[in-house]
């Protein structure tokens, strides 16, 4: 998990279902819960550029992605347990805008990820070394064209390249 719950439940000192040891012990399950939730949103943004940004059991999650981390699973937290009040204003839905704001910023490379010593992560490169997925079938160009089944005819293009090929 990218954000321990002690670390999330820090971040909301009112909540008011941590008055007993069973009541805590129930948050604690809520906000591991969505802690992992929140891991698979990131995940779900960075991996193409980054592949998995750490395993928590040996690598330090960049403080960056600790950050928001925390702040997307206690907004997911609070809005587990507050309905939405057409009344109160509730801060923690900027915070989620926020935190997804920044996630956008580095899947876009507008922003990059640290680690702990402040150096730089390492993008994932494909062979063309333009970050993108290789795949065999990237210049496959089908006999038929696209449609309804009854209305495809063959590419005269690529027939006529065929027959010249025949011919060779």
């Amino acid at each position: 998990m990218y954000a321990g719950s002690t670390e999330t439940l820090s971040l909301l000192p009112g909540l008011p279902q941590t008055t007993t040891a069973n009541a805590y012990s129930q948050t604690v399950v809520m906000v591991e819960n969505q802690g992992d939730a929140v891991e698979n949103v990131i995940d779900g943004y960075l991996v193409r550029r980054y592949g998995k940004v750490g395993n928590t059991a040996t690598d330090a999650i960049p403080p960056m992605i600790r950050t928001i981390a925390m702040d997307l699973a206690a907004y997911r937290v609070y809005r587990a347990y507050f309905p939405k009040d057409s009344v109160e204003q509730n801060n923690w839905v900027d915070k989620f805008n926020e935190a997804m704001a920044l996630l956008e910023q580095v899947r876009d490379r507008k922003l990059d990820l640290a680690n702990t010593a402040g150096t730089l992560l390492t993008e994932i490169l494909t062979s063309a070394g333009n970050n993108r997925i290789a795949s065999s079938t990237e210049d496959y160009h089908p006999a038929f064209t696209r449609g309804d089944a009854l209305g495809w005819h063959l590419d005269e293009e690529q027939q006529a390249a065929l027959d010249a090929n025949d011919e060779d």
